[in-house]
């Protein structure tokens, strides 16, 4: 997907035919940003990885309607036409006919995830019929992933010519010479999947076809996607593109790029970073339980120095203030916490601790480089009583906090309560039903908590996803016990 990506970055600052219609021109410019052509092309290729090589058409379209719709939401302002981001913002988005080249945009996962033409055809219409039902859409979607693989299973470009014009009936041979003097803006898939064919077939690597792309002018990002898709499939990408994409996307895309390595066995470009947040409670309710919180977070810290990968941790205690014990630490040099740190007393601060977290965290990755900032973020918060002594942060302001970080950047909140509707209360936050627990507030509880943190933790350092089980042992816990009490 790199060369989709790049294609839609180096492309983005000519498009409405504000180059010179020239390959001359310098790759990365200042106006060089991503668009909607990458956001879609990571949505998809998250729905397809997300669904398998085994799913039916109904899956992989509701797959990647919902993942479209995640993403395009999370970065409203990736210069969407009215009709999609009508389709993005509706209650009930229905295919509205169009036969744009949105569709082969976001399509160049289809054309490496599986192993034959023919399922790769009815996977890239699949992905385009969730808005693009035109039978044009669907076509250019189709030829593009065609094109990839065929270019990536060793076909010649004589080859890959003669299946479109034989499949699909584009005219392939006309000359970019011929096509430039007459090329307007124009985003039909009819009138730009040829011509960013012919830039690939015309080209002699990677970063010419995107020059190529680039000098036809019109719609130059799309363009340039569609045309680098197909070319890194044939050429591959220089090691020195890829780096620069990577540094032009943020974490949570750069995440997606990495997961998609890994589906087809490359190496990723680097190891990931995973943040952890942990927002502990230390209010006087958790006298008595000190040892066991020591005990149970030593533990589980042990644990995750064993597994591999980069990780940054922060701590905030809380009672009626909140005290940052480690701000953004590597994994490794985080010593044991002692009991002369984790001491009792006072209230419950709650949501000062939560939101002044949040704004920390979210500010360090703001201003940070695209390349820096991690590419997965989950916040623990773990009490045992309700809010009584915030001073700074409403629940409102918090959830607002909650849910833009979620669906902006993809962030990840796990909510533990005791003594206190555990649910309820993530719920007045923003942190959903499958991302709450009550657990019993006794050292087994405790250390229980641990335990079970460890091991979500480890699975989404993994695989970036919390599923609903993660809980599945504290519930099991705090309901037979609670029962057994009853």
């Amino acid at each position: 997907m790199y060369g989709a990506i790049l294609g839609d970055i180096i492309g983005s600052p000519f498009e409405f035919d504000r180059g010179d219609k020239t390959k001359d021109f310098e790759l990365f410019s200042w106006g060089c940003r991503f668009t909607d052509d990458s956001v879609m092309t990571i949505a998809v290729a998250e729905a397809l990885m997300e669904t398998g090589i085994d799913a039916d058409e109904e899956t992989i379209e509701n797959a990647v309607q919902n993942q479209m719709r995640k993403w395009g939401r999370r970065y409203p302002r990736a210069g969407y036409g009215g009709r999609f981001r009508q389709w993005l913002m509706a209650d009930h988005p229905e295919p509205y006919g169009s036969y744009g080249n949105g569709s082969a945009m976001r399509v160049s996962a289809a054309g490496w995830l599986y192993p034959d033409l023919e399922q790769t055809r009815a996977v890239a219409r699949a992905t385009a019929k969730v808005t693009h039902n035109h039978p044009e859409g669907i076509k250019g979607a189709e030829a593009t992933a065609s094109c990839i693989f065929l270019a990536r299973n060793g076909k010649s470009k004589e080859e890959i010519r003669e299946y479109v014009t034989g499949e699909f009936h584009y005219n392939l041979n006309r000359t970019l010479d011929e096509i430039r003097p007459f090329y307007h803006h124009v985003e039909s898939c009819q009138e730009t999947v040829p011509e960013a064919i012919i830039a690939f077939l015309e080209a002699g690597d990677f970063e010419d076809t995107v020059r190529n792309a680039v000098s036809i002018g019109g719609d130059t990002d799309t363009l340039a996607a569609i045309a680098g898709s197909i070319a890194e499939a044939f050429y591959g990408v220089p090691e020195e593109l890829r780096e620069e994409c990577r540094k032009r996307i943020p974490g949570n895309m750069r995440k997606v790029l990495n997961q998609f390595d890994r589906e087809l066995g490359r190496e990723c470009e680097r190891e990931e970073t995973t943040e952890i947040v942990f927002i502990l409670d230390r209010s006087g309710s958790m006298a008595g339980l000190e040892r066991d919180t020591v005990g149970g977070f030593n533990s589980m810290i042990e644990k995750q120095k064993k597994e591999k990968g980069s990780v940054l941790v922060s701590t905030v205690l809380f009672d009626n203030t909140a005290e940052v014990l480690h701000d953004r630490v590597d994994l490794e040099k985080i010593r044991p916490l002692t009991e002369k740190e984790y001491f009792v007393g006072g209230c419950t601060a709650l949501l000062d601790a939560v939101g002044g977290a949040i704004h920390h965290i979210g500010n360090v990755h703001k201003y940070a480089r695209m390349e820096d900032v991690p590419e997965r973020t989950l916040f623990v918060i773990i009490t045992d009583g309700e809010e009584n002594a915030s001073r700074y942060y409403s629940a409102k302001k918090v959830k607002g906090m909650i849910e833009r970080q979620k669906s902006r950047y993809g962030w990840e909140f796990l909510f533990l309560g005791a003594n206190i509707d555990a649910v309820q209360t993530a719920g007045r936050f923003g942190i959903s039903e499958d991302r709450a627990v009550n657990y019993n507030c006794d050292s087994r509880g405790t250390m229980l908590n641990y335990q079970v943190i460890g091991e979500a933790i480890s699975v989404f350092r993994n695989d970036a996803r919390i599923d609903e089980s993660w809980k599945r042992q504290i519930d099991e816990d705090y309901k037979k016990r609670r029962s057994d009490w009853e």
